[in-house]
C-alpha cells in the first residue's frame, strides 16, 4: 500500500524519479515524510542504518535537531502547507568513514566513545584484546586518525557533541 507522501509525490510524476536518483548516489541517502519517518533508503542508507540505526530524523525535520551535527543534509521537498517531506544525504565530508565500518567495528568504535579501555572491550564482546587492537587499527585507517584521542575528537565532531 503506498504512503501518502508516495501517493503525492507519484501525481506530480516524482516518486519513480526520486527513488531512481536516490539509487544512483554513493552515499548514503533517504526520502523522508514531514514527521522525520524514513520512507525510502538507497543502497548505502540501508547499509548504513542496519549497521547503526536510524538517527533522530524527527527532530532534525521539525528544526529541533542540529542539521549540521547531524551530518545530514536534508532538502525540502515543497513548500508548506504543501511539504512533502525531505531528501536528508550524509555529508560525504562528514562520517564517510563512519559507514565503511564493519559491524564488528561499529561496536568497537561505540563502546570506545564510552571510555572503556581494550581489556574491558575485549571482556564485553568476548574477544580477545589482541582482536580489540586490531579492530581499533582497522577503525584508525578508515577515521585516517593516529591515535585514540584523534578518534575520539573525529567521532565528537561528527555527531556535534
Amino acid at each position: 500500500m503506498a504512503r501518502k507522501d508516495e501517493q503525492g509525490l507519484e501525481a506530480l510524476g516524482m516518486w519513480s524519479a526520486l527513488t531512481a536518483a536516490l539509487a544512483a548516489i554513493r552515499t548514503p541517502a533517504l526520502l523522508i515524510d514531514p514527521t522525520g519517518t524514513v520512507v525510502h533508503a538507497n543502497p548505502a542508507a540501508s547499509a548504513l542504518l542496519t549497521r547503526q540505526g536510524l538517527p533522530p530524523f524527527g527532530a532534525l525535520v521539525s528544526g529541533d535537531g542540529d542539521r549540521r551535527a547531524s551530518g545530514w543534509r536534508l532538502t525540502t521537498l515543497g513548500d508548506p502547507p504543501d511539504r512533502f517531506g525531505f531528501i536528508a544525504v550524509l555529508d560525504p565530508d562528514r562520517g564517510a568513514w563512519r559507514q565503511r565500518l564493519t559491524a564488528r567495528q561499529t561496536k568497537v568504535l561505540d563502546l570506545v566513545a564510552q571510555g572503556l579501555t581494550n581489556a574491558t572491550i575485549a571482556e564485553n564482546l568476548e574477544i580477545e584484546e589482541r582482536t580489540v587492537e586490531v579492530h581499533l587499527s582497522a577503525i584508525f585507517d578508515k577515521a585516517g586518525v593516529e591515535s585514540r584521542t584523534a578518534l575520539l575528537a573525529k567521532l565528537l565532531s561528527f555527531t556535534g557533541r
